[in-house]
């Protein structure tokens, strides 16, 4: 707070998560660009660094210490750890401080009076002990290791969520209007292919500081100037000019209770622990406008918004589909290839006890580690199916690029199928047994639902249907299964296409009861999850295949496939799509308009 603090006047600190980049590609990096930008306008910058995503970068972010940066902790995966044992947490963290403190040693020298954490020898700060808590989620053991080990955690008062906001205008322009003297702002590093629009974002809002006469430095630079004016006093509190303050204490005085190393008072913007350790704040928010969400996303109301992908059956127009959903889980198996930290087997079980099926979407980066596990799961009547490579977006990917990716993952689905199931005993490999088994489908689910025209090419050219949903709760962002559970309940339909992440110890684990209590809902609504290809296959006993391009139905009202083999070739989907259906506009997800919107309208609130 400037009036307390007021050295801090005409400076905010920038801080970039998620760095350096998601791949080790290094031609997927956009470090030296952002660099660059950050050299045109003056700025210093803290980059929390996901310390898993360092191997192929570390020249770049030398560079990046050496022109006056600092790197700071933000653990190792872009996943929560809230779940994690003391223990566990405290090892991740400390192997992820380790790899930033090799950094800063092979990119500064002590003796030449620069400290490791950034800046030079003339205007440097000493180094503060930052973290950024992952997802935002804290708990009580997070709050216990950043407390014995010295760090503070670092969130914001400064920020445009635009990890779902792709609008580089818009973001500019919320964050200028919420920046103030002594901000904390926050972007997520944009790589090629991946929020790269948040580039523009960063050079428009820098443009902007610019104008305004506010300076950007690093979260020590920023905390050096406040720190003039702050004097220390007791344990776990500061004094200062007036009491409406928020000001740092001193680090080696704070309690040994896990309190943050902040004095909090009534002006301040900050965020309760305890509200984070829930996750209540945040969850409460995303609950309210998933439920408006819901209410206008009905099937019928979507209808003639969303003409494209894949969604559900329309029970009228296919009347076998009754009493059937599909049940699909996106991000299998297990994000790290710690067999411990799956759940595999669990969800496995879960799904055998109430008799269900499903469809498991895979990224396929994350499949070393659990071979043995996706086995199982075909030859117990499941399915996998293609959700490409990583856990990002491609839509921005050349037409080249992707095919490149998209083949390679689905190599990997294929030899997984192959290894599970054999063709001579009469079992197809996409799950199910001899008896009962659909032929394959060849189903895609485009990360982040977004979709891009090179995209659509690729995947018709292969014979692929890009799969979306009309029953969801938007369970990354909603960690209440009883929430998730009653929501997908009151959209579940005969016909629904139904998704849920895949639980993993430590991330997303309350999925894993939200399925179990989806599962016991529509088995009381005697509703039957099955995976994809057998819910197209009840569908297709009342299509009857028309012209190339569209299908024929009992009805105009419907939403049907169409034969593959007699399927255009101008990147339509395989689809015949007519006014009832829900399903959603390849062209709005390729802009990501209606959701962009919604994220939009939602954060101008939260603001």
């Amino acid at each position: 707070d400037r009036a307390s603090h007021p050295g801090v006047e005409g400076r905010i600190a920038l801080t970039l998560d998620d760095a350096p980049c998601s791949r080790p590609d290094a031609s997927a990096s956009m470090v030296l660009e952002v660099l660059d930008v950050l050299r045109e306008f003056g700025a210093k910058a803290t980059f929390f660094l996901c310390t898993d995503f360092v191997a192929g970068h570390e020249e770049a972010l030398r560079r990046l210490i050496e022109d006056g940066h600092e790197v700071a902790n933000h653990c190792q995966a872009d996943r929560s750890y809230a779940e994690d044992t003391e223990e566990e947490f405290e090892r991740v963290f400390l192997e992820a401080e380790s790899i930033c403190e090799r950094l800063r040693a092979s990119a500064l020298a002590d003796r030449a009076g620069v400290v490791a954490s950034g800046g030079n020898s003339e205007d440097a700060p000493p180094r503060r002990r930052w973290f950024r808590a992952p997802h935002a989620k804290m708990s009580e053991a997070m709050r216990t290791v950043l407390s014995r080990h010295g760090f503070t955690n670092v969130l914001t008062d400064c920020y445009a969520n635009d990890p779902w906001i792709d609008d580089p205008e818009f973001i500019a322009k919320t964050m200028l209007d919420l920046a103030l003297d002594g901000s904390i702002a926050v972007i997520h590093m944009p790589e090629r292919g991946f929020r790269e629009y948040n580039y523009q974002a960063l050079r428009d809002f820098l443009a902007g500081l610019q104008a305004r006469e506010l300076r950007a430095v690093t979260l020590s630079a920023l905390q050096q100037e406040a720190e003039k004016v702050v004097v220390v006093g007791e344990v776990g509190g500061a004094k200062s000019s007036q009491d409406d303050s928020f000001a740092l204490v001193d680090p080696s005085k704070t309690t040994s209770n896990g309190q943050d190393y902040l004095a909090r008072t009534s002006s301040a913007f900050s965020i309760g622990v305890d509200a984070w350790s829930n996750f209540s704040v945040k969850t409460h928010f995303h609950k309210a406008c998933w439920r408006a969400l819901s209410v206008v996303g009905h099937r019928r109301h979507l209808a003639s918004v969303f003409p494209g992908s894949l969604c559900f059956y329309d029970r009228a127009s296919h009347p076998r589909v009754e009493g059937r959903i599909a049940l699909t889980l996106d991000d299998a198996p297990c994000s790290r290839p710690d067999a411990s930290a799956s759940m595999v087997l669990e969800v496995l079980d879960v799904l055998r006890e109430f008799g269900a099926k499903a469809t498991f979407f895979l990224c396929t980066d994350f499949v070393a580690g659990h071979e043995e596990a996706l086995r199982r799961l075909i030859e117990d009547g499941h399915e996998v199916a293609n959700h490409c490579q990583a856990d990002r977006s491609y839509a921005e990917d050349t037409e080249e690029e992707f095919e490149r990716v998209f083949l390679e993952a689905e190599s990997i689905c294929e030899r997984l199928r192959a290894s599970a199931l054999a063709d001579r005993a009469g079992v197809v490999a996409s799950g199910g047994n001899s008896e009962d088994a659909p032929p394959r489908r060849r189903w895609f689910r485009a990360p982040h639902a977004k979709m891009s025209e090179a995209m659509r090419t690729v995947l018709s050219r292969h014979g692929f249907t890009n799969v979306l949903t009309d029953c969801y709760a938007n369970d990354p962002w909603i960690d209440d299964p009883e929430f998730i559970a009653k929501t997908m309940l009151d959209l579940a339909l005969d016909g629904s296409i139904a998704v849920i992440h895949m639980p993993e110890r430590g991330f997303r684990e309350y999925n894993y009861q939200a399925l179990r209590d989806f599962l016991a809902g529509l088995q009381a609504r005697e509703l039957r999850a099955v995976t994809l290809s057998a819910l197209q296959q009840e569908a297709e006993k009342v299509v009857v295949v028309g012209e190339v391009g569209g299908a024929k139905s009992s009805q105009d009202d419907s939403f049907a496939l169409v034969d593959p083999s007699k399927t255009t070739s101008n990147g339509q989907d395989y689809l015949a799509r007519t006014s009832s259906a829900f399903s959603i506009g390849v062209d709005a997800w390729s802009n990501f308009s209606v959701k962009t919107h919604f994220h939009k309208a939602c954060w101008r609130a939260l603001s």
